[in-house]
């Protein structure tokens, strides 16, 4: 079977894989799948799963927030903050949901910082406005 590379770029650094014979992910239109030899192709995966495979094993699953995707030359290349790599679905799902969790509690605890701020700008101006009259 013909085959590619795969390279994945994140925050950790560059890993290669070589003899991937098929790669599936998904953006806004839905999933789609990469076989050798590709066109040229660029797209913005969405936050989730995508996997690929080499010659001769399993499907290998990769989480990501959301990822580029471009096609060029029998190359697939992702670029993303951060990948989380796994050939056990259901370690890398379960993975991927503490992961989400995670996050949404930062951003909840980001969200109430700001609006704190935001009504502590709001009281100096309403006081500076009083004390100027």
């Amino acid at each position: 079977m013909k085959q590619f590379r795969l390279r994945l770029l994140d925050s950790q650094g560059v890993r290669d894989i070589d003899q991937v014979e098929a790669f599936v992910g998904s953006d806004q239109s839905g999933s789609f799948s990469i076989w050798a030899h590709h066109q040229r192709f660029i797209t913005l995966l969405a936050f989730g799963l995508a996997r690929y495979r080499c010659s001769q094993q399993h499907w290998t699953y990769i989480a990501m927030p959301s990822a580029v995707l471009h096609v060029e030359d029998n190359l697939l290349q992702l670029t993303s903050h951060r990948f989380i790599i796994d050939s056990d679905y259901h370690s890398i799902s379960q993975r991927l949901t503490e992961q989400l969790l995670a996050e949404e509690l930062a951003l909840q605890t980001t969200k109430r910082s700001l609006r704190h701020m935001e009504e502590q700008i709001i009281r100096q101006l309403w006081q500076q406005a009083r004390d100027s009259y």
